[in-house]
């Protein structure tokens, strides 16, 4: 059947067909010149479709047996068309991808629950340490970690997620920056009850939990409030320090398991 196209710039026409149950899949799409539909067609392309019911479970696996979605019974509100495409990864600098990018759309349905995606690791890569599953941030070149499970007996790496969009395995080996500690080494003060400041940044896994972060005081974990929008952790001394030498220490590991830690003494008058 002859599907009309809409002009949507210079070199982009948009075409819309609806897809029922009944469709096989993969759909072929041919570009024809419109007048003179007997010649041979400008481009061929097979769009593959899986059909995914709202209200039972089922699997879509991509054509490379690369990476597989996993719907629950209570992940959709209504069915939905989903395919899946790979595409060469190029994260460099910032990101170290370990497999294709997987497109799964259609990237603007709503989920009522989250699904598990899973990628396949490279077989020929036998150190899997700090390779994570990461979704692509809309409408920026970013990628947020979703995920370090283990799946097939470590072949696949699988998370959660609450919407479709791109997908990537990215290996992290960087360890959290501690950007600055107050008061800072070597520094006197004479406020008995200073405010201790903890600064940190983490560039690709981020991190996880409160749990991950930890601030010492003189050899003595202490209870630290922890802002994400800020990447710091602060503790107000609520005791009056004795005169003398003292020492804060912060721990810090990411989703991925890198750790840093850093410390300073500063003396209180």
């Amino acid at each position: 059947q002859r599907i009309p196209l809409e002009r949507k710039g210079l070199k982009r026409y948009l075409a819309g067909w609806p897809l029922n149950h009944g469709q096989p899949s993969p759909l072929e799409l041919q570009l024809c010149r419109a007048n003179n539909s007997a010649s041979k067609p400008l481009a061929v392309h097979r769009l593959r479709h899986h059909a995914v019911a709202a209200g039972s479970a089922h699997a879509v696996e991509s054509e490379d047996g690369g990476c597989r979605v996993e719907f629950a019974s209570l992940s959709l509100f209504k069915p939905v068309f989903v395919r899946i495409s790979a595409s060469a990864a190029n994260g460099r600098p910032r990101y170290d991808m370990v497999s294709p990018v997987y497109l799964v759309e259609p990237e603007d349905v709503a989920l009522a629950d989250k699904v598990i995606l899973a990628i396949r690791t490279n077989a020929a890569d036998t150190s899997r340490r700090g390779v994570g599953l990461y979704i692509k941030t809309r409408g920026r070149n970013e990628w947020s970690f979703i995920g370090q499970g283990r799946d097939q007996g470590e072949a696949m790496v699988s998370g959660s997620t609450t919407r479709l969009g791109s997908f990537v395995l990215i290996r992290d080996l960087q360890p959290p920056v501690i950007l600055s500690l107050s008061p800072a080494q070597g520094a006197q003060i004479t406020d008995r009850t200073p405010l201790i400041i903890a600064r940190f940044k983490d560039e690709v896994a981020g991190i996880g939990s409160e749990e991950q972060l930890q601030l010492l005081l003189d050899g003595r974990k202490v209870i630290a409030e922890y802002d994400p929008e800020d990447e710091a952790l602060r503790y107000q001394v609520k005791h009056a320090l004795p005169p003398g030498r003292h020492e804060i220490e912060c721990r810090i590991s990411d989703r991925c398991g890198n750790r840093s830690r850093q410390s300073a003494n500063f003396w209180v008058k």
